[in-house]
């Protein structure tokens, strides 16, 4: 592998990180003297963006090979952090639950339920009267439920924690509250202009989340990535013990414990258009959002009978029309981007292919073919 002296990540949230964590760690480990030197830009605090906003659900359950891959890796990457990186994330083993009672969409689940299997994913399907997990549960509103154990949740400010500690650890470079306002290709590299001033590096990774269609254009490339608005709401109440994020496949609903304990609840109920990056992140309170929302949670389950919104957020998902992420490298410019809402889940093996594609090697780990921005459509992935 030939790794450049110097590397510049665009773009300090979870996918950012996790792709210079990795770059600086497999460099050092190739390379004798000197390492490869990694700068990552980021424009706030790290992980203030999407990042630290997210209900931070970890599973492995998708329909496409790629994401199931990437999410595998991502998964080894966080129960082990404690050992690897000296902070633990706060994951639970509680695993994901989806249900649904629609005839087509169960079949669709018991098809999934065999692939997972193939790819190295436990997971079966059965009766919702069968769940236990879910205290409750208004079993006679669904014909199929499907459980995947060995997903979880975690805590998305523990996660960016332990991805600093290993940059830390690597000599990465994270340059806060420096926005990057131009790039241009040059002979020896690209160049990255800051309100500091102008640098060149020799390979740049755009890591940007919703931004990172900006950041590609500032280059002259269309990212098929389109940033949309989500919103995620507290309860008033904790979550049972052991409660699985549940998903209803019919409605849209969503709910998990939260790192404190309490319970949270989130969906996507109508169309959204693209949303400025920029606006998109607000603490503003949606009353008709919240009514929604506690309709749907409660005909899923009993759990939410008596229980009130105390506060909710938006976030941003990235989105391309497969629910694939696009990470391709383009002249000297990898693109990591278009996680549509998995980003925290697939940040680590989104991070190792980054890694492969700055060496100018053929990742190992998923299909370049499968991640490039002009692959064959394929329908959209299981996303909530």
């Amino acid at each position: 592998m030939d790794w450049p002296d110097t590397v510049g990540v665009v773009g300090g949230g979870v996918v950012g990180l996790a792709t210079a964590y990795s770059v600086a760690a497999r460099a050092r480990a190739a390379r004798s003297t000197p390492a490869t030197s990694v700068t990552v830009y980021e424009r706030d605090e790290p992980g203030a963006g999407s990042t630290t906003r997210a209900g931070c659900g970890l599973r492995t359950f998708y329909t496409t090979r790629t994401n199931v891959r990437l999410a595998q890796a991502g998964l080894r990457f966080w129960r082990r952090t404690e050992q690897t990186l000296g902070v633990d994330v706060n994951f639970r083993e509680n695993g994901y639950c989806f249900l649904t009672d629609d005839g087509d969409t169960a079949a669709e689940l018991d098809r999934q339920v065999r692939r997972q299997r193939a790819y190295g994913g436990p997971a079966f399907a059965c009766t919702p009267e069968a769940v236990d997990r879910v205290p409750g549960l208004h079993a006679g509103h669904y014909r199929r439920a499907v459980i995947a154990p060995a997903a979880g949740v975690a805590d998305p400010e523990l996660m960016v924690e332990a991805l600093l500690a290993g940059c830390e650890r690597e000599n990465v470079t994270v340059r806060t509250e420096t926005p990057v306002t131009d790039l241009d290709r040059v002979d020896d590299g690209v160049r990255v202009e800051t309100p500091e001033g102008t640098e060149t590096v020799d390979r740049l990774v755009n890591a940007a989340g919703g931004w990172a269609p900006r950041v590609a254009a500032m280059l002259g490339d269309d990212l098929p990535v389109e940033p949309r608005r989500r919103r995620i709401a507290v309860l008033d109440a904790d979550a049972p013990a052991g409660l699985p994020l549940t998903v209803d496949l019919d409605s849209g609903v969503y709910f998990l414990p939260g790192p404190d304990g309490r319970l949270l609840a989130g969906g996507h109920f109508s169309a959204t258009p693209t949303v400025d990056p920029d606006a998109a992140l607000t603490r503003e309170r949606n009353p008709d959002y919240e009514r929604d929302l506690l309709d749907r949670a409660r005909h899923c389950t009993a759990v939410f009978d008596g229980t009130t919104v105390a506060e909710s957020w938006t976030g941003m998902y990235a989105m391309t029309d497969s629910r694939v992420p696009v990470v391709e490298r383009a002249d000297g410019v990898v693109h990591a981007a278009g996680f549509s809402g998995h980003g925290i889940m697939q940040a680590p093996g989104a991070g190792q292919v980054a890694a492969d594609l700055v060496a100018g090697r053929r990742p190992s780990l998923a299909s370049a073919a499968e991640l490039a921005r002009d692959r064959p459509t394929v329908a959209p992935d299981i996303q909530f």
